[in-house]
């Protein structure tokens, strides 16, 4: 096993991390930075608009200026409406919030502590395997969504214009906060609740990497999914499943997180949501996120993720042969054996950031 060193300097003093796993809040002191080494890595593991004047990310607002990075969740209070602090409050969740400067946005949660089902490693593409009671359990306790952001400082709220969702509810949706800046802390507010509970999300900015590689540098933003294909050992096309919406971000902090959404999901119109339903969602919506390494003589990035939407996953890492043209970005993971024939996936990504 390699031998990694990492610096944490996010949420506490400094502490050195040997190995690949347990390592979940390090920013390493040499990851991603300029050189010649062979190898670079990096390990950081951790509604209703207003009628005021609305900024979008790339206008002339300075208050917009201040999302623009990569926040850490750090806890989320719940208030009564007599304002009284309720004891369900959490701080059992990771996640990170992304905020980019051409107006795109996107958000992974998840509850620490996930079961997790190592018989199913081997199926880590999909949630194909999870039972529909599994399927409940797993959609409960992540959170994924992204789209596009824009502020109003007046009345100091950030909207979250959703594009796509693990929840099929969500596409479509305006989600308004109440915002509040704290030094390296902006406070989350959404909407008071029917019963008046008031819900705060304390999120702690992650400090960008002192220096990145030239080739890094390339990655960091957001992309948006172009296209799937899978072809066989001798070239030959195979039929491939398009997915109708994607954002994949890295940022500057050396994190990156992934949202994956297949056409025609159907919402659930009841309240409570059954576990087939949950099972639907699931095997139609693909998210995880974490710390990355770039390997640029072998030509290859690998996802370290602390989280998945598919609890059997958490804990992996996906290794990524990349390629970087114009403004596409091609990642291809291991090939695969399916029905006897060996299968080469390919995803075309495009830059949407500036």
């Amino acid at each position: 096993m390699r031998t990694w060193i990492s610096l944490l300097r996010i949420l506490g003093p400094v502490v050195v991390c040997w190995t690949l796993t347990g390592c979940e809040n390090t920013v390493p002191s040499n990851a991603l930075r300029n050189g010649t080494s062979t190898e670079t890595a990096l390990l950081v593991t951790d509604t209703e608009r207003r009628g005021h004047q609305r900024f979008g990310a790339t206008g002339s607002n300075d208050t917009t200026s201040l999302f623009w990075g990569t926040w850490k969740l750090i806890t989320i209070e719940r208030h009564n409406a007599e304002g009284e602090l309720l004891p369900t409050g959490t701080s059992d969740r990771i996640g990170y919030l992304m905020y980019d400067p051409a107006g795109y946005m996107g958000v992974v949660l998840q509850t620490r502590g996930r079961k997790t089902d190592t018989s199913k490693l081997e199926h880590l593409t999909s949630s194909e395997d999870l039972t529909p009671e599994e399927a409940l359990e797993a959609f409960r306790t992540y959170t994924s969504y992204f789209g596009t952001f824009t502020v109003d400082e007046i009345a100091g709220e950030i909207t979250h214009h959703l594009n796509g969702s693990l929840d099929p509810r969500g596409p479509g949706s305006d989600y308004v906060r109440k915002f509040e800046f704290s030094g390296d802390l902006i406070t989350l507010q959404p909407l008071v609740g029917p019963a008046g509970i008031q819900s705060r999300l304390t999120w702690q900015r992650v400090p960008d990497l002192p220096e990145l590689t030239p080739e890094y540098q390339r990655f960091i933003g957001f992309w948006e999914i172009d296209s799937i294909e899978r072809r066989t050992e001798s070239g030959e096309p195979v039929p491939a499943t398009q997915y109708d919406e994607g954002f994949l971000q890295y940022s500057a902090s050396g994190h990156m997180a992934v949202h994956l959404m297949r056409p025609e999901r159907r919402p659930s119109e009841a309240a409570q949501r059954t576990g087939e339903e949950a099972l639907a969602a699931m095997r139609t919506y693909t998210s995880y996120f974490g710390p990355v390494s770039l390997h640029e003589t072998d030509g290859y990035i690998v996802h370290h993720r602390i989280g998945h939407a598919n609890p059997s996953a958490i804990g992996t890492d996906a290794q990524r042969f990349y390629e970087l043209i114009d403004n596409q970005l091609i990642l291809k993971p291991p090939p695969t054996t399916v029905d006897g024939k060996l299968l080469q996936s390919a995803l075309t990504w495009t830059r949407i950031s500036q």
